[in-house]
């Protein structure tokens, strides 16, 4: 008697959300199917996923829905397979999984139908606004070549291994924002100057005191490093919602102002295109990517200096030196001839030149040690 009231109650429920999922209720065959149906949570996952699943079909050439329904079906049987129909933490991690990467298909899409639109009226400018996956016009996820082109500038990269790089854009904002893009994917964006803000209107300059007032509770301190008597600290957005987990916004703040910010996918965003296990030449392209821009030295905010692809310049006082080619290498020539082989190192100018031993350096400050005499020479990024 009690097993039919069940079933009774089982078939009521189904009835009241046959419409709701993306699959008709009325013929659930499956456990997982019918526990959809009956759990608010997953029926609504699922009604989220059709919805996007359709618009991805209908948004896609036709020389690609072909393999987007085989992935569909892949991604079902999978999920058959890996849960059950009461491990419901289980069936709501994939269906999130899978809302967050055909979300992200959609965005590339939508973006190759709008590329020329987009140019005319939108291009990457001083104007564009920083949110949680995208500068706008560019949606990270975007191929380079897709964001390239909606940016409306060329871009220059510099390749630290296979699968990551650091990307300039060419133009007025070269010397302002850095893109990390993986496996030819856009993924994070780093601000450094300029006048470019977040939605909420946080730029550089931006008071700490604003950060916590736009963003409240969702902030998290990440960290602070001290360098040469001066206080960095790293401030996070972290997002409530569930589908933007693995998203943030870092602001890294000194003298209670923003100093610079990142936009886009954990780790990247935090780390960058990390060098801990790169070969040497990898390595030296990646410290290159990050000494490309203006320093200004903290002892004397008159001296500054500009590095320009493999050129370094001296500005004093706003008057520039000649420009001199400089090489990364993993020894330098020190006055008695030995070669100290510990760390990176800058020979700027060539042999008779200078050589500066690559301290420090990361999206704020930079710390050389000029050689031999030891001199420690710490500059701010402009």
């Amino acid at each position: 008697m009690l097993q039919k009231y069940c079933a009774i109650i089982l078939l009521l429920l189904i009835a009241q959300t046959t419409m709701a999922a993306s699959f008709n209720c009325d013929k659930a065959t499956k456990k997982i199917e019918i526990a959809i149906c009956v759990n608010t949570t997953l029926d609504q996952l699922d009604t989220k996923l059709g919805v996007i699943y359709e618009k991805l079909q209908k948004a896609s050439p036709k020389a690609e829905t072909s393999q987007l329904r085989k992935g569909q079906i892949a991604w079902i049987k999978q999920r058959d397979e890996k849960c059950t129909a009461t491990d419901v933490t289980c069936l709501t991690d994939y269906y999130q999984d899978r809302i967050a990467i055909l979300t992200t298909q959609l965005s590339t899409e939508s973006s190759k139908k709008s590329t020329a639109s987009v140019i005319e009226v939108s291009k990457l400018d001083s104007q564009s606004k920083v949110l949680l996956r995208s500068i706008n016009p560019i949606n990270f996820g975007m191929s380079t070549k897709d964001a390239e082109t909606a940016a409306g500038v060329k871009f220059s990269r510099y390749g630290v291994t296979d699968s990551c790089q650091i990307i300039t854009p060419m133009g007025e904002l070269k010397d302002n924002i850095t893109f990390v893009a993986v496996n030819d994917q856009i993924v994070a964006v780093n601000i450094y100057s300029g006048k470019i803000t977040t939605k909420s209107g946080i730029g550089i300059d931006s008071l700490e005191s604003q950060i916590l007032k736009k963003y409240t509770s969702n902030i998290q301190l990440l960290g602070s490093t001290t360098v040469d008597g001066d206080e960095f600290r790293m401030l996070a957005f972290v997002p409530k919602d569930d589908t933007d987990k693995d998203y943030r916004i870092i602001f890294t703040i000194f003298d209670n102002k923003v100093h610079s910010f990142s936009a886009g996918q954990l780790p990247y965003v935090q780390e960058s295109c990390n060098d801990t296990t790169l070969s040497t030449e990898a390595k030296e392209l990646n410290l290159l990517s990050k000494l490309q821009g203006k320093w200004q030295s903290t002892e004397d905010n008159a001296s500054i200096v500009e590095i320009t692809d493999n050129t370094w310049t001296d500005i004093y006082d706003n008057e520039r030196d000649v420009g001199m080619n400089f090489d990364i290498m993993t020894a330098c020539l020190e006055q008695d001839g030995k070669v100290d082989e510990n760390g990176s190192y800058l020979q700027v100018g060539g042999d008779d030149g200078f050589c500066y031993n690559v301290d420090d350096i990361n999206n704020t400050h930079l710390v050389l040690m000029y050689l031999p005499r030891g001199n420690i020479l710490t500059y701010n990024r402009m």
